[in-house]
């Protein structure tokens, strides 16, 4: 099964890849064999965001106190239902929503 995520995704793993590099925390290998990790998996780019999406994600950001990122992933899964795998405790589904949380080791 192919798991759809928001535009800004690709953008938001190259940005943590390249800070975490910058840090010395990860190699230019580990980037390497991560991306290619990331490859390997049936993943896809949701559609690009339209205006009626943009009302959306500024009424979710309003309601559930999220900035427009955590917004368009729970858009995402509101309209996929996709497992949501989250460390924030505030990007949760709205009550009555048909999204499973899943919620990331640690929490």
């Amino acid at each position: 099964m192919t798991r759809s995520f928001d535009t800004s995704t690709p953008l938001v793993v190259a940005n943590v890849l390249l800070v975490a590099e910058r840090r010395r925390r990860i190699t230019r290998g580990d980037v390497a064999g991560f991306l290619d990790l990331l490859a390997d998996l049936p993943l896809a780019v949701a559609a690009r965001v339209t205006v009626d999406d943009m009302s959306a994600l500024v009424g979710l950001g309003r309601d559930h106190a999220l900035s427009a990122y955590d917004a368009a992933y729970l858009h995402l899964a509101l309209q996929e239902h996709p497992p949501l795998a989250t460390r924030d405790r505030a990007l949760r589904p709205p009550p009555g929503a048909r999204v499973s949380l899943r919620s990331s080791p640690g929490e």
